[in-house]
């Protein structure tokens, strides 16, 4: 398969769905002033957009703002794309959120292969409770854990068991730590 083969599999899709080269739909219905749903995909010449912006309670597109944002950059209460920002955020890449899934994840309670939060779980997890294969933090769980007080494969401090008791006791469940004397 020779580039223009390659270049056209764009092309070929959108005429095999019979759509253009971009997308734009907008309900007729509001909610706060804002459209129900709003999907924008694709460069709008008649408005100079090179990019889909979308605005509504459920937005979709490559730049997508609302409470329910889709898009290749979100931005939402409920906000899913390859870089979101939100309060639950859900990303493949980068999500900043108050709970945060992602690839790198920052947030009040961060998951991700690089977790950074005041809870964190991750890879390498970083925060005031850190749960991962790298973990730093004041309470530091981990394969390799830095950190004032610390559980790893050979070592348990007593004090990260009696923190989880107090704090999140489903977690000495499911960790099946043992019980402090």
């Amino acid at each position: 398969m020779g580039n223009n083969n390659r270049s056209s599999w764009y092309e070929r899709l959108f005429i095999k769905m019979k759509l253009k080269q971009s997308i734009r739909y907008r309900s007729e219905k509001l909610f706060l002033g804002m459209p129900l749903i709003d999907i924008a995909w694709g460069a709008n010449k008649d408005e100079g957009e090179t990019y889909g912006h979308a605005r509504g309670i459920i937005a979709i597109g490559q730049i997508a703002s609302g409470p329910i944002a889709i898009g290749l950059v979100s931005f939402g209460l409920l906000s899913i794309g390859v870089l979101s920002f939100g309060a639950l955020s859900l990303s493949l890449m980068l999500s900043i959120g108050l709970v945060s899934f992602s690839g790198l994840a920052f947030g009040l309670i961060a998951f991700g292969g690089a977790a950074f939060g005041v809870v964190a779980f991750g890879g390498m997890a970083a925060g005031y409770l850190a749960v991962g294969g790298f973990a730093i933090g004041k309470y530091a769980i981990g394969g390799f854990a830095i950190g004032k007080y610390i559980i790893t494969g050979s070592h348990i401090d007593t004090e990260v068991i009696d923190f989880l008791n107090n704090y999140a006791s489903c977690m000495v469940k499911s960790f099946n730590l043992p019980k402090p004397n």
